[in-house]
């Protein structure tokens, strides 16, 4: 596991809002130390990475946590409101909101705080790609929902002083299929994902 000569296949999950910011380091650092392993991606949303996890589909993935105690806990990550500063959305009644591809339960939790504040809404746009996110928010269609390492320059994060509740913090893990149990490959992006990913503040 400290590189020299080690082949094999690693199929790898992120959802795209993860993959720039998280992934990019760890394959930096891995095709580094161990260039002859074939690394696939997938880039969907966590709750189809999981399901894909459980059937042995992929291998390893990086996904928002969907039950307590599932996976190696990384790190925790802040959802957030955006939204194009200069059509000032928010002020809208109801308010239009765009939800990026959420768990049941975070779903309901955002809502749930919109309705504590009785503030009027409508969802106008769901969608399981990040990028459609932010396309809807700066057109000026609704407030989006995003992850905080996704949330680009070009939008302004919102807040209370915009009438917003604060939204959830959701815990980031690493996931392994069974199938991938004794994969040299696999153990390796696996400590790799590890070492560069997991804050060594974070506790369970």
């Amino acid at each position: 596991m400290h590189g020299g000569a080690l082949s094999g296949r690693v199929t790898f999950g992120v959802p795209d809002d993860y993959a720039e910011p998280y992934l990019v380091p760890v394959l930096k650092s891995f095709t580094t130390r161990f260039g002859e392993v074939e690394v696939t991606l997938v880039c969907e949303e966590s709750t189809a990475l999981l399901a894909k996890v459980d059937r042995g589909e992929i291998d390893l993935a990086v996904v928002t946590r969907d039950a307590p105690s599932r996976g190696a806990l990384l790190f925790r990550e802040a959802l957030v409101w955006g939204a194009d500063e200069q059509h000032e959305v928010w002020k809208r009644d109801p308010l239009p909101i765009a939800v990026h591809e959420l768990g049941g339960r975070l779903r309901t939790e955002i809502l749930a705080a919109l309705d504590v504040q009785q503030r009027e809404y409508r969802v106008v746009y769901n969608s399981p790609n990040v990028g459609g996110q932010i396309a809807v928010a700066l057109s000026g269609m609704a407030v989006a929902v995003l992850t905080r390492c996704s949330l680009p320059p070009s939008l302004k994060m919102l807040d209370g002083r915009q009438g917003l509740p604060e939204l959830p913090v959701v815990e980031v893990v690493l996931i392994r299929s069974r199938d991938s149990k004794g994969s040299r490959a696999v153990d390796a992006m696996y400590e790799q994902v590890m070492s560069t990913l997991r804050d060594p503040l974070v506790i369970e």
